[in-house]
């Protein structure tokens, strides 16, 4: 699958820190049909996700990569940076909203790391959400 490499500028509280190369698959573009809500969701977890990454990973690299298949998207950012034991620190309050905003969609929401072997986020939300969900910001 062609790829497309970008070099993305890490920016915390307003000081230029470097940039951080991401890489995503170049896909057909993923918008399921009146599903706005889905995908804002997907984009804001991500760009959370991509935020951790240039605060705390002290990463070189990170990937990001959007599919939607079986009537679900699926979201995954994983770095290569420093991670941590995340079967022992429990999930900051930005890791929390994300999974809370993906479960409020019937989503999940998965966090994998481990000290030196960097980070992976995934989200997997419905295409169609229930009738019944709102996000609160």
């Amino acid at each position: 699958m062609p790829e497309a490499d970008l070099n993305v500028p890490v920016v915390h509280q307003g000081e230029l820190l470097g940039a951080i190369s991401v890489t995503m698959p170049r896909d057909e573009p993923l918008r399921p049909a009146g599903q706005q809500l889905v995908t804002d969701v997907a984009s804001q977890a991500g760009l959370e996700a991509l935020q951790n990454t240039a605060k705390y990973a002290h990463a070189t690299q990170a990937r990001i990569c959007l599919q939607a298949q079986n009537g679900s998207l699926r979201f995954t950012v994983s770095d290569d940076g420093t991670g941590y034991d995340a079967q022992h620190i429990p999930m900051g309050s930005g890791l929390r909203n994300m999974a809370d905003r993906l479960a409020a969609l019937g989503g999940r929401f998965d966090v994998r790391s481990a000290p030196t072997q960097g980070t992976t986020i995934t989200g997997d939300l419905p295409a169609i959400p229930s009738p019944t969900a709102t996000i609160r910001s």
